[in-house]
């Protein structure tokens, strides 16, 4: 009932066609025996992921998957299942909140502060979804920093693995 549940919501909210159901319940059934994350932990969780997750554009099978990889790989790192999908949610939710967009804005990167929803709406146009933006967004921000860069020297320099796991 919960996974039929989330199907209907995955219908109403995040593009799926009659013809995707049995596709898209094979896959979470496909990563609940793969994987940390089991599918009553889906069936719990999925319908609130699936609704923040279409608030910040994503949608269809492809974005599907990138949940269901997502709770996996918190599942690996939270504490427990439970975490792991509230983790989820919770990352989701942020990527439409007030919260992001003024810290991006607060963040200097070539001479002025980043405008978040600009950034995700760029990123949809050249095919990356809104979590491999923020990733990719994080990446540029950090590889521009003086101490980053730093760090980054004396990691190439570094002759063994003893020094390199010192910096």
């Amino acid at each position: 009932t919960d996974l039929a549940n989330v199907m209907v919501k995955g219908k109403k909210t995040f593009g799926f066609r009659d013809e995707d159901i049995s596709t898209v319940l094979n896959m979470a059934i496909a990563a609940g025996k793969e994987g940390s994350f089991e599918l009553n932990d889906m069936a719990q969780y999925l319908s609130s992921q699936l609704g923040a997750a279409a608030n910040a554009g994503m949608k269809g099978k492809d974005d599907f998957v990138k949940i269901l990889a997502l709770n996996e790989a918190a599942a690996i790192t939270a504490g427990n299942s439970s975490e792991a999908g509230n983790n989820v949610f919770n990352l989701l939710a942020k990527l439409t909140s007030k919260d992001i967009e003024t810290a991006a804005a607060g963040i200097n990167y070539n001479g002025k502060g980043i405008d978040f929803a600009g950034t995700l709406v760029e990123a949809r146009k050249n095919g990356l979804d809104p979590i491999d933006a923020l990733s990719s967004l994080i990446d540029k921000i950090v590889a521009s920093d003086k101490r980053y860069q730093e760090l980054q020297k004396k990691l190439a320099s570094a002759r063994d693995k003893g020094a390199q796991t010192a910096v």
